[in-house]
C-alpha cells in the first residue's frame, strides 16, 4: 500500500511542477524504435534532395567565410618569409603560412618566438611573445582592391 501512495503522491507532484513523469522501460524501447523509423525517412528524403541538380549546385557552391575573400599585398620585408603569389594572399593564407615557416626552421621556444634574420627584418625584434604574431603580421599586410 505503501508504494502505491508514494507513486500516487509522485503523481500529484509531477503534475504540480507541471512536470511528465518518467517514462517505463517499455515506453522508452517504443520511443527510440519510433525515432529510428524517422531517422531513416529522413535519410532517404536528403538522397532525393542530392539526386537533384539544384542541390548539386548548391553543394558546389558552398559559401566562404569573408576572410577568405580579401586579400592582401604583403610588405617586401615580410615576402621573403612567405613568398606570397602574384595576387596576394588571403589573411588566413598569410597566417598559416607564417606558422609553417616557424615550425619548419624550429623558432618557437614555449611561448616566444625567437625571430631569425628574415623575421627580424620585417617584425623589428629579436624575440616576439606568440600572442603578438597576429599584430606584426597586420601590420606587414595591406588591403588589396577588389
Amino acid at each position: 500500500m505503501r508504494s502505491s501512495s508514494l507513486s500516487s503522491l509522485a503523481a500529484k507532484f509531477c503534475k504540480a511542477a507541471r512536470l511528465q513523469p518518467l517514462p517505463s522501460v517499455a515506453s522508452v524501447r517504443c520511443l527510440s524504435s519510433k525515432a529510428k523509423a524517422k531517422g531513416k525517412g529522413k535519410e532517404k528524403d536528403k538522397d532525393e534532395e542530392d539526386a537533384s541538380p539544384a542541390a548539386a549546385q548548391k553543394k558546389s557552391a558552398k559559401k566562404s567565410h569573408w576572410s577568405q575573400l580579401v586579400f592582401y599585398k604583403v610588405s617586401s620585408k615580410l615576402a621573403a618569409v612567405l613568398n606570397p603569389p602574384e595576387e596576394g594572399l588571403t589573411r588566413p593564407e598569410a597566417v598559416e603560412r607564417m606558422w609553417d615557416y616557424i615550425k619548419t626552421n624550429n623558432l618557437q621556444v614555449k611561448d616566444e618566438i625567437v625571430c631569425d634574420e628574415a623575421l627580424k627584418k620585417a617584425f623589428g625584434q629579436a624575440r616576439v611573445q606568440r600572442t603578438e604574431i597576429l599584430k606584426f603580421l597586420d601590420v606587414n599586410l595591406t588591403r588589396l582592391k577588389p
